[in-house]
């Protein structure tokens, strides 16, 4: 059958519409103003528990203490008729439709919407303060992942590292940490237990980096100030793992969605993905090491004292594309990509921030076969927060450009989301929420294998979070 090509003017719109979101930014002048204090480490975070284990170390009492902490979600939501993606369907958020009549006709795509009462996550934390310098981490998370075979959710670790942390006598700072990470990318994820701060649902960039990035990294951070209010943030991170990494977002696209995969968790590729490529069982494990090859990632960081930042990362799994593990048929991933953050504080309790990500993968030979694609991504989000209300607005755009010549495993995908949120902290241990998200999104030439490529993706949230 002949390959339907794909939209060029669509997709075309769509890049400019990411480049412009980063681009307004970047534009703008940057006043100083005082923050509050419930801004203050959302500017100095650099990832799941950074606050913790990097900015709040250095100079503590002497002796091992250990703290625990945790925190159970529970919501109610209301689905578009698609069903989720995480159940093999089209649909981008995490919670989705379902499919109604008897099971002859049943096309796994969903017609119907549906309302659920969700525990989504319940995780744990421990963090142990060995000295004045050294530290550790980890995380637990039991998660309502649906596994089609196991038929319950997941309990794994999310992250465990040790960290250090110590000052110089020049005003700067050597930081690191070793073991299981999530890689510094996202803005959004300044609270702990790698929890967002401004909506429910993150960004796609940052959905995408809970769900396929994990390392097993030694990550070396080195921060100097080079004048009364700018400092200078230099990391590098050689790591194992992550071989399989951009696998689900070349043949899904990209989602929305809070999901954080633990250690030895799977995901289900997409039915239209060609049995030729497809892993054994159609299962995915992301964080493998397949090829026995290092990869890296690397940031430079700017920062103004209160009033901004700008970070630009740039990640590289060095995967050996041709090497394949036999007994799941897994294929190890060639992924990088460079991700450019921003964060701007422009008056007293208003965030601005903004990250554009572009990237490509490639698996197999391109031509005999292969898959090879390239990734853009980008958001806007504006936050105001006062008093522990906190409302905020976020634009998403996203491509998946292929740039194989397999035609029978089309990979063009193209959308946009609006993410709308509403959430109060009413003290340090309860926090009530509300978000609506809808996504617009498309796959052009995914109709050749069914008619249904433009999913309904909306999904209104109600949340409740307890923390102990």
């Amino acid at each position: 059958m002949k390959k339907t090509q794909p939209f060029e003017m669509k997709k075309r719109n769509s890049l400019l519409h990411q480049l412009i979101v980063f681009l307004f930014l970047t534009a703008m002048p940057f006043p100083v103003f005082a923050q509050n204090s419930d801004e203050d480490d959302a500017l100095y975070s650099d990832g799941p528990d950074a606050v913790q284990s990097f900015e709040g170390v250095s100079g503590r009492p002497g002796g091992t203490r250990v703290i625990f902490s945790g925190s159970v979600d529970f919501r109610l939501v209301q689905t578009g008729a698609s069903v989720s993606w995480k159940k093999g369907g089209r649909g981008l958020t995490r919670y989705g439709g379902i499919d109604t009549g008897n099971k002859e006709n049943q096309d796994g795509l969903g017609d119907q919407s549906s309302v659920a009462f969700k525990i989504p996550q319940i995780t744990m934390t421990t963090d142990i303060l060995f000295d004045e310098f050294f530290s550790g981490f980890i995380q637990f998370n039991y998660d309502d992942h649906y596994d089609s075979e196991r038929k319950h959710g997941r309990i794994g670790v999310v992250e465990a590292y040790l960290g250090y942390d110590r000052g110089l006598e020049n005003n700067s700072r050597v930081l690191s940490r070793l073991g299981l990470l999530i890689p510094p990318i996202s803005l959004e994820h300044p609270d702990p237990a790698w929890n967002t701060r401004y909506t429910i649902t993150p960004s796609a960039i940052n959905s995408w980096v809970g769900e396929e990035l994990r390392v097993i990294a030694f990550e070396a951070n080195y921060r100097i100030p080079f004048s009364a209010f700018h400092s200078l943030e230099l990391m590098l991170a050689p790591f194992s793992g992550n071989d399989p990494a951009g696998s689900i977002l070349t043949w899904r696209g990209w989602a929305l969605h809070d999901y954080q995969l633990t250690a030895g968790s799977r995901l289900k590729a997409q039915s239209v993905v060609p049995e030729a490529l497809v892993p054994k069982g159609e299962w995915v494990e992301p964080f493998k090491e397949l090829d026995g090859r290092m990869g890296y990632y690397a940031k430079m960081g700017i920062r103004r004292a209160e009033n901004w930042k700008m970070e630009m990362f740039y990640y590289d799994n060095m995967g050996d594309q041709v090497r394949t593990e036999l007994s799941t048929r897994e294929y190890a991933w060639r992924t990088k990509f460079t991700n450019f953050s921003m964060e701007w504080f422009p008056f007293e309790k208003m965030t601005v921030m903004s990250q554009f990500l572009v990237g490509s993968t490639e698996m197999g030979n391109r031509l005999d076969p292969g898959v090879a694609a390239d990734l853009n991504a980008a958001y806007l989000l504006l936050s105001y927060s006062n008093s522990g209300h906190r409302i905020s607005g976020r634009y998403d755009s996203f491509t998946v450009t292929e740039k194989d010549n397999l035609l029978t495993d089309p990979n063009d995908a193209e959308g946009t989301a609006l993410t709308v949120a509403y959430l109060f902290d009413f003290d340090d241990a309860h926090r009530i929420g509300a978000e609506f998200l809808t996504v617009d999104s498309s796959r052009p030439g995914v109709e050749q294998f069914d008619e249904n490529d433009d999913p309904d993706d909306d999904l209104f949230q109600l949340m409740y979070r307890m923390i102990f």
